[in-house]
């Protein structure tokens, strides 16, 4: 959950809810979206016009969202990194998206056009993940970039192997500091 405002952005089983709490006692559903597999966080940008949000399931996506209109409520872009992947979690910092995508690392994305640009990438996680045995069902690799948080230039990661990790974020580029 994430509230902004009056209003609470609500990631759920089926989904996702837009929730009106300006009266905390007597909270109002003002939209809810169906989306197959549900969804593991959701965040607005700061005007609460587009929302990103997260699947964490096999090739579980980052999405996009146009949430404007909140009787029509609609996807306009969707990015997954690889089939045997999943991404955690996402989330607006002003104009920019930040992700934490396990194995493949964090990411920054801005928006242009209703599409995820992306301006930085950095593999947190730089070793080659064996695909599962054939007789096991495969479920998404969650070890590597778990969350990040980004403080100005800097972004904190934290990471299932590696422990906490700081970057200095600049448009185009997220790097560590020699041997990360």
């Amino acid at each position: 959950m994430m509230a902004q405002g009056d209003r609470l952005y609500v990631a759920h089983f089926s989904g996702f809810s837009v929730v009106d709490i300006s009266d905390p006692t007597r909270p109002a559903e003002l939209a809810s979206v169906r989306v197959d597999m549900g969804m593991h966080n959701v965040w607005p940008n700061q005007d609460g016009t587009l929302l990103v949000g997260s699947q964490e399931i096999l090739d579980g996506p980052l999405t996009l969202w146009d949430i404007s209109d909140l009787s029509n409520i609609q996807q306009l872009d969707s990015l997954s990194t690889a089939p045997d992947r999943c991404v955690h979690n996402g989330y607006f910092d002003g104009d920019t998206v930040f992700a934490a995508w396990y194995i493949d690392g964090i990411y920054s994305f801005e928006i242009a056009d209703g599409r995820f640009v992306q301006t930085g990438h950095h593999d947190t996680f730089p070793v080659d993940y064996p695909p599962p045995p054939e007789d096991v069902e495969p479920l998404p690799p969650i070890e590597g970039a778990w969350g990040l948080w980004s403080f100005g230039e800097h972004l904190i990661v934290g990471d299932t192997e590696r422990g906490m990790m700081i970057f200095d974020h600049f448009p185009d580029t997220i790097m560590g500091q020699p041997g990360d």
